[in-house]
């Protein structure tokens, strides 16, 4: 199995600086999106240093063999869901500790969102908004739960999704790195075919796209850096009110079965009205 990996940011129309931040490390496989808040340069110091202690993390795991974990580690969860919740979580005491250190960066914070991608699994884990999907036959998957006020109230038939699109307080998160000494990170892992394409984003993107629109980009423009650009630019077209990004993780090279099923599923679903 192959990977290949893509990327791309733009501070958007109207903000005038860029809190968002990417990274991309091929050789572990680990890919990693944050969007960070807080006045002046604070969100960009959140998200930077997210970013950048996740992937110093996992690398030190991969080069020790060691997990750092407090108490004991829950039975359920793979070495690979300990190794990235253990980095997020170093990356959360880091960025808190910034902020009580240095009054300008009082109150910042930001979400993660990351993929580890191994022996044909991919294992992620997230805080706050932004978002992963799986890009698979033709159909796009949200794999993520947004953590956010506006998600608990559809979550709980308050708020119809339609509703939630247009809310007027999508921006409110109840979950963020760096807004207290503690974090709980969302993790999930699954299995990958031939073709898989992981589509890691903020909500400077789905904000400005629906999800049909972005199935449609991912469809017009399935192969490389074409699909960062494409998405990028239709946040731009549709007003980007906020910074945008968005990095893609693709699958190629899959065992013959694994093919045998994508191809299935495609034909499948173009036979479907």
């Amino acid at each position: 199995m192959t990977l290949s990996f893509h990327g791309a940011t733009d501070v958007g129309r109207v903000r005038k600086n860029n809190q968002d931040a990417y990274g991309i490390d091929a050789a572990h496989g680990l890919v990693v999106v944050a969007d960070g808040m807080g006045g002046h340069a604070a969100g960009e110091v959140a998200s930077r240093l997210a970013v950048d202690t996740v992937m110093a993390e996992v690398a030190r795991g991969f080069a020790t063999g060691k997990i750092p974990w407090e108490g004991e580690a829950p039975l359920h969860l793979t070495e690979w869901q300990r190794l990235l919740i253990s980095s997020i979580r170093i990356a959360n005491q880091m960025i808190f500790r910034s902020a009580q250190e240095n009054p300008d960066q009082k109150g910042m914070g930001t979400t993660v969102v990351a993929a580890l991608i191994h022996a044909g699994r991919a294992t992620v884990a997230n805080v706050g908004d932004s978002r992963l999907y799986l890009w698979r036959g033709g159909r796009l998957a949200q794999w993520t739960r947004d953590h956010s006020f506006v998600a608990e109230q559809v979550e709980r038939g308050l708020l119809t999704p339609a509703e939630a699109a247009t809310a007027a307080n999508q921006n409110i998160l109840t979950r963020a790195l760096g807004t207290a000494a503690e974090v709980d990170v969302d993790t999930r892992e699954r299995r990958l075919s031939d073709g898989d394409l992981l589509l890691l984003c903020t909500d400077g993107l789905t904000r400005m796209v629906p999800d049909a629109d972005i199935a449609g980009a991912l469809d017009a423009a399935p192969a490389g850096a074409a699909v960062c650009e494409r998405l990028v630019k239709a946040a731009l077209e549709r007003g980007g009110r906020d910074n945008v990004t968005v990095a893609t993780a693709r699958v190629a090279g899959a065992q013959w079965w694994e093919r045998f099923k994508i191809d299935w599923i495609q034909r499948r679903a173009r036979r479907q009205p």
